[in-house]
């Protein structure tokens, strides 16, 4: 599976054939958690025992997926998921022995880089944890959230009942009822799916204290706040599988929530906008009416900065601001603490001008090392950076770090996103222009071959042939400052500077 790979820790609960004694945890990776400490883990967070396998379909029937937490002492706290299935295998009374597979990963690095429970899920059956000798290592790949994949998991469940859903959850633990029964693995996914749906439109940070399960046994004393069951438990919510309930007016908070989604959804505004903002507020929380209100209430529609955008900074995701400087100052280390320096950075407050050269240095330090990151890492902090320098500079105080941006985005074969292309199309070419010629020198200083300068080159030659594309035009017509620096820095051999100054001599003539 292509991805982020994160390494991650591991443990699997059963028996051994014919044991008389309880469950107990056979194997683990021994270095995230002890055994004991897998075994409280696996404990306090059970949707419960589940019923021996019936020869028949049953809304109960095992598989089970489900999620924990966990703090660890001096290291950042874990989301895990579990996964309960029969084995063939008998106890000594004769019971069938159910298995339980469990790996985890640190939600810092989650926050920095957002997945969906069912792909959590895949990466951990493709692992084949179960057959893992004692002691062993895992690294789990990962791939990226993809709000437009969700939102098409929104749909096939349906927008009513997942944000009726996603609102009474912020209030008290949900009970959904109703579930076909499970006959194959696809019902299992179904269900995961629609769970990655309704916390699709919660603050992703909620889901480092949120738990889910696709079953839990309403007679069971469990944890879970979002599961699929056969009855409710004082103080549930309910909803059913496939409809939508009635609401009256808007008058508690948890209404207000459903109402604002509403407003947000029911409009020109795409719910994969949304559910990508949203997945953007990563530090660590429980689940609070309080704080997705105070997330969620920002976002708006602005003409200025496109259908929707973030009118404060999101909260810290797990770095910290000293994360992202020890990153800065030397080439990349370890891809674990590459991501934890990208949480620091999605947590910087854009507006604060005391915390702007650490965007700043972020942009030099990518024109630096950025090929050093692998394509998908790269594109992950060119992503970050796009949404917070429009947000740091609205007036072009900063519009140096636009024009640096800028070359960031060539050197990645695409082109300045809303907002930051709108904000491109504005005034304060001076600043921005000077911010080209400074990346670019910073590209070309720092390359050990031409292709990432010839790159650029060839992205704004592409670009020349679409006149209504004025982030280009703007963004170099100083022609004479960048053949000058291109000329006085040690560029590698081979960068095609000749077509690089006829390019910016067009330019500067105005004749695109």
């Amino acid at each position: 599976m292509a991805g982020l790979p994160l390494a991650a820790g591991w443990a699997v609960l059963g028996k051994t054939p014919g044991a008389a004694g309880d469950y107990r945890i056979l194997r683990s990776d021994r270095t995230t958690f002890t055994p004991r400490e897998y075994l409280a883990i696996l404990s306090r967070f059970s949707p419960g025992t589940p019923r021996p396998p019936s020869a028949r379909p049953t809304p109960d029937a095992l598989p089970w997926v489900s999620t924990g937490y966990a703090a660890r002492t001096g290291r950042p706290g874990v989301l895990g998921l579990a996964v309960r299935e029969w084995t063939r295998d008998l106890d000594a009374a004769g019971r069938p022995i159910a298995t339980t597979t469990f790996a985890c990963v640190p939600f810092a690095m989650l926050a920095g880089h957002p997945v969906t429970y069912t792909d959590l899920y895949r990466a951990i059956r493709a692992a084949d944890i179960p057959s893992r000798p004692d002691g062993a290592t895992l690294e789990l790949r990962l791939p990226p959230l993809d709000p437009e994949a969700l939102e098409a998991e929104i749909d096939r469940a349906g927008l009513d009942l997942v944000v009726d859903t996603t609102a009474l959850l912020l209030k008290s633990p949900v009970a959904v009822l109703g579930a076909p029964p499970v006959t194959t693995e696809q019902h299992v996914s179904q269900r995961l799916a629609f769970l990655d749906a309704v916390t699709s439109l919660l603050p992703y940070g909620q889901r480092a204290r949120l738990t889910v399960s696709t079953w839990a046994q309403a007679d069971a004393e469990h944890r879970i706040r979002l599961a699929v069951t056969a009855r409710t438990r004082p103080g549930d919510e309910a909803v059913r599988w496939g409809e939508s309930r009635e609401w009256g007016e808007v008058r508690e908070p948890t209404e207000r929530y459903r109402a604002l989604l509403w407003e947000l959804v029911d409009g020109p505004a795409e719910t994969a906008a949304l559910i990508d903002h949203l997945a953007f507020h990563g530090r660590p929380h429980g689940v609070d009416l309080k704080h997705a209100l105070s997330v969620l209430a920002p976002i708006h529609r602005e003409a200025e900065l496109g259908p929707l955008a973030i009118s404060r900074p999101p909260e810290s995701s797990g770095g910290s601001l000293g994360d992202l400087r020890a990153l800065l100052a030397g080439p990349p280390g370890a891809p674990e603490a590459v991501e934890y320096a990208l949480g620091a950075l999605r947590a910087t407050a854009p507006a604060a001008a005391e915390l702007r050269p650490e965007l700043w240095n972020a942009l030099v330090w990518l024109c630096r090392y950025g090929p050093e990151l692998g394509a998908a890492s790269f594109r992950r902090w060119i992503d970050v950076l796009s949404r917070w320098i429009p947000l740091t500079a609205p007036d072009h105080r900063n519009g140096r770090m636009v024009g640096m941006l800028t070359v960031l985005l060539y050197l990645d074969g695409g082109r300045p996103p809303t907002p930051l292309g709108r904000l491109l199309a504005k005034d304060g070419r001076s600043e921005i222009s000077t911010g080209v010629v400074e990346g670019y020198a910073a590209v070309c200083q720092a390359a050990e071959s031409a292709e990432w300068p010839n790159r650029i080159i060839q992205a704004l030659s592409d670009q020349l042939r679409d006149a209504g594309h004025p982030p280009t035009r703007i963004a170099l017509m100083e022609a004479s400052s960048m053949v000058g620096i291109l000329t006085a820095v040690e560029a590698p051999s081979g960068v095609d500077v000749p077509t690089l100054a006829r390019i910016l001599t067009t330019l500067d003539a105005g004749r695109v």
